[in-house]
């Protein structure tokens, strides 16, 4: 007896192990956690390891500890908690009245995408409260290096994508945006902001109690992560936040008519996804976090009925 469950405990720590290599996230501090010092002034992200101001505008941090006007919750743009931790980025995406104002925020992945391989990216944004506009473009951007990108007023990476191409004009609660895409095999950092002029900007009026004076679009961000997308169905995964199998995701794109339903150990729904790339970062579909436990999925398609169980250890 002792043998067979010596040998199941490693089978475990395998699939755990392989579980986890599989599922890295590929930016380092997706949540801004991790700080040289407290931010008192603006323009600070270089505070937040790794992150760093790719054309050296004021791109800010916000963080817990801040006693200043770049606190959390309560900050000089308005009131929000962190979505994750304590901290978050902040950007401007469009001033009205300086032509082509941009500000950005730049990391280097932990690895350089893989040709041909499939990724999902995702952040969670929200809207200043004291900001006059809405930008509806709002990019993700990829290039090997960071040649030449400091003189530029607006980024032109090697790659580029829309990550959202409706920002909602929703100023009280973090909203999420995603992007999978197949990557080119030599992107190496990654740059997020406003990557089109002025003209080719779609800018509407905002709306809320909480409007007030300042004349440009103005945007916290927060837990960004890069996942490759694998075909097999993991069981095991861990969302505290460490960079690693933080989410539970599979790859439903080769069927059509997705459904995906998580349940507790109760038989009660926690989650649903109608999307064929499946992203389950251990939350309710409200945004509470879910308890360590057992879940079970059901997976319907026009070709596939699939159930099973997922461990979540945080």
């Amino acid at each position: 007896m002792l043998k067979f469950t010596n040998t199941l405990i490693a089978f475990c720590l395998i699939v755990f192990v392989s579980a986890t290599k599989a599922q890295n996230n590929l930016v380092p501090d997706g949540s801004f956690e991790d700080t040289l010092s407290c931010p008192h002034i603006g323009g600070n992200i270089n505070l937040a390891v790794n992150w760093f101001d790719p054309n050296f505008k004021t791109s800010d941090l916000f963080n817990n500890c801040s006693t200043g006007g770049y606190g959390v919750p309560q900050n000089f743009m308005g009131y929000q908690k962190a979505f994750d931790g304590g901290n978050y980025a902040g950007i401007t995406l469009f001033w009205n009245s300086v032509s082509n104002y941009r500000e950005y925020i730049g990391i280097k992945l932990v690895n350089q995408l893989i040709k041909n391989q499939n990724y999902v990216l995702k952040l969670y944004f929200s809207h200043a409260d004291s900001c006059n506009y809405i930008v509806n473009n709002f990019h993700a951007g990829f290039s090997p290096d960071t040649i030449g990108y400091f003189n530029h007023i607006i980024l032109n990476p090697t790659i580029k994508y829309m990550i959202r191409k409706n920002m909602m004009n929703e100023k009280n609660d973090w909203n999420v945006a995603d992007l999978i895409f197949k990557a080119k095999g030599n992107e190496n950092f990654l740059f997020i902001g406003n990557f089109d002029t002025d003209n080719q900007t779609s800018i509407t009026l905002s709306s809320g109690s909480n409007q007030s004076t300042f004349d440009f679009s103005y945007i916290y961000i927060d837990s960004v992560s890069i996942y490759p997308i694998k075909n097999e169905i993991p069981n095991v995964f861990t969302p505290n936040n460490d960079g690693i199998n933080d989410v539970w995701t599979i790859n439903l794109k080769n069927s059509q008519n997705s459904n995906t339903i998580i349940y507790d150990r109760w038989g009660l729904k926690v989650f649903e996804s109608n999307y064929p790339i499946v992203i389950w970062d251990g939350r309710t579909s409200s945004g509470i976090e879910c308890n360590n436990g057992i879940y079970f999925f059901v997976i319907n398609t026009n070709d596939l009925q699939e159930k099973g169980f997922i461990q979540l250890i945080r």
